[in-house]
């Protein structure tokens, strides 16, 4: 085993948002670029962006960056198809990480120290699972050992992880994140998202 992978699902049709939400910028940087980026940075190896919805829209976005792209065709069943695909991609492989860092490109407060905080409190505290916690909940990003890599890939339909954490609390340890509670899923959340960015 080597080193800790970084899993970036981004395979949603962003319905509820009315357009791609992959692709809102920051700094003139799309959302999918930029958390993409920020795991290459935080040193992580393989890289894996799932992609499904608009995947030649989106692709380009990934031009140069460290990282490979997994399709995920049967992305409308939800986040948990493609957790399953970036999982399954991880354990064929002939050296498997000893983790995996869970992210959504849907965070716009993320970036490259949080995740190498995560990743750092995981190797020191010796425990199996550091998740994010927020506004009194706890959900990515959020770094497995490898030994939930099956229990992660058995994930069905639109859920995401955040149950693995709640059955595994006593093997789970946290890194404070205020400000993880936003994230973008609606008009609204874009307005806000351009609102801080002004």
């Amino acid at each position: 085993m080597t080193g800790c992978a970084s899993i970036l699902l981004a395979a949603g049709g962003s319905s509820r948002l009315g357009k791609m939400k992959q692709l809102l910028q920051i700094d003139g940087e799309s959302l999918l670029r930029r958390t993409a980026r920020f795991a290459a940075e935080a040193g992580c190896s393989p890289n894996i962006v799932v992609l499904g919805a608009s995947v030649e829209a989106l692709r380009p976005e990934l031009d140069a960056l460290d990282v490979e792209v997994v399709i995920n065709a049967d992305w409308p069943k939800g986040m948990g198809s493609s957790l399953g695909v970036a999982i399954n991609s991880l354990m064929q492989r002939s050296l498997v990480p000893a983790a995996a860092l869970l992210l959504v490109c849907d965070q716009p407060n993320v970036d490259a120290e949080l995740m190498r905080a995560i990743i750092a409190q995981q190797v020191a505290a010796a425990t199996a699972i550091v998740a994010s916690r927020y506004a009194g909940v706890v959900g990515v990003p959020a770094v497995f050992a490898s030994t939930f890599f099956p229990e992660l890939a058995a994930i069905q339909g639109d859920r995401g992880a955040r149950h693995i954490l709640l059955q595994h609390s006593a093997q789970t340890s946290y890194v404070d994140f205020p400000r993880g509670n936003f994230d973008v899923d609606t008009p609204a959340d874009e307005l806000l998202l351009k609102q801080s960015r002004l």
